[in-house]
């Protein structure tokens, strides 16, 4: 069954982008950058979003690695088809298996890497009209609430500004003021 999981994207990301073990301190220090120079305000606006195209990067590459599910909700086949060397009976269920397809090398360069960097000069969009990118699916049956998980998730990083996620070395809690780190 499909469900809304922005609450836990917003802790994922945190998690991929922000947790030294994850070898991601470079992606975070980018995003904040991009923030700093982009962001003049104290409140991050719907209207900034364009204006912040590593953040957006980022955003797509945590949903690429970490789809909501690992297959799309199933499809009915109302003929049958012939799909590559693959033949599917007319009233079988079909399944996407997104799973696969984000750790397809024939799609991905070095698939299991964090790296932002692929979705900054692409057209690639997880709404649902580039299959090699379907974290809330396509077509009638995509997810409900991508339009409110597409502005609100990448709202969450901006909150870094204020708050350093990053543990000290060492350390074994993620609350508190930002202070400084041990690297």
């Amino acid at each position: 069954m499909a469900r809304m999981e922005s609450g836990s994207y917003s802790l994922l990301f945190q998690t991929l982008i922000a947790q030294p073990s994850r070898k991601n301190q470079e992606a975070m220090k980018k995003v904040r950058a991009e923030l700093k120079r982009e962001i003049k305000e104290t409140v991050i606006k719907e209207s900034n979003l364009p204006h912040l195209p590593y953040l957006n990067a980022c955003v797509k590459e945590t949903m690429r690695l970490h789809p909501p599910t690992p297959f799309q909700i199933p499809h009915r086949a109302i003929d049958s088809y012939k799909v590559m060397n693959y033949s599917i009976p007319k009233d079988a269920q079909v399944l996407v298996n997104v799973w696969a397809i984000r750790l397809d090398p024939g799609i991905w360069e070095n698939p299991l890497t964090f790296k932002p960097e692929r979705f900054l000069n692409s057209d690639l969009e997880f709404k649902g009209n580039d299959f090699e990118l379907l974290p809330f699916g396509a077509g009638r049956r995509i997810c409900p609430g991508l339009p409110m998980a597409a502005k609100q998730i990448p709202f969450i990083p901006f909150y870094s500004r204020f708050f350093d996620p990053l543990l000290p070395l060492g350390s074994s809690t993620r609350y508190g003021p930002k202070r400084a780190r041990h690297e």
